[in-house]
């Protein structure tokens, strides 16, 4: 609580948060050249009971992502709240919420977030590599249930390296079986996205 945060270089997350439960971080003013809040999962228990709430949250020359939970993603992100935050000036994702190692997301509630100056207000995606895993256990593949996004408001703007600004939520594809997002919910949400493409991406 009560933690002013200035981490400057390109590699250089602000707070991050691995594995653990019970865990508040509030109050706080990070600004990063990485990710400025990340949560995390190494092994299987992950993260669970999680509250980030009435904090700051923006990039040093951009950074990275306002608040993410990965890339390392492995195990549980359980019952986090992420409520009452500011995030600025970040050149990809306000909000991105990522199983890309096994994680199984579920019950992540964002509410009355405020946005500006950002490449992409979400990034929720679903991913099955399989591939890593801490020692002694397995691959796995993830899930993602009950992912919310309540009073959200703001806008994007165009950075170099995020010039798509739109929002990439989507499952995957993985050895033939389709992984879907369930329960994804969009409530009140006011974001002005600064467009301008003629051509749908690749």
């Amino acid at each position: 609580s009560n933690i002013n945060l200035q981490s400057d270089g390109i590699t250089h997350d602000g707070i991050d948060l691995v594995d653990g439960s019970d865990i508040t971080v509030q109050n706080c003013a990070v600004r990063s050249g990485d990710d400025a809040m990340c949560l995390k999962t190494g092994v299987r228990r992950g993260l669970t009971s999680v509250t980030v709430k009435d904090s700051f949250f923006s990039g040093s020359n951009g950074g990275s992502n306002g608040i993410k939970f990965g890339t390392a993603s492995y195990g549980a992100f359980k019952d986090i709240r992420v409520q009452d935050d500011y995030v600025k000036d970040i050149q990809y994702a306000a909000m991105a919420v990522e199983s890309r190692q096994g994680a199984d997301v579920n019950a992540v509630a964002f509410r009355r977030i405020e946005l500006a100056n950002v490449g992409s207000a979400f990034f929720v995606y679903l991913a099955q590599q399989a591939s890593t895993h801490p020692a002694g256990d397995v691959p796995k593949l993830g899930t993602m249930n009950d992912v919310s996004f309540t009073d959200i408001a703001g806008a994007t703007a165009g950075w170099p390296n995020s010039p798509h600004q739109g929002s990439l939520i989507t499952g995957h594809v993985y050895n033939g079986t389709t992984y879907r997002i369930t329960n994804l919910g969009f409530t009140n949400v006011a974001v002005t996205w600064q467009g301008g493409r003629t051509t749908v991406p690749g």
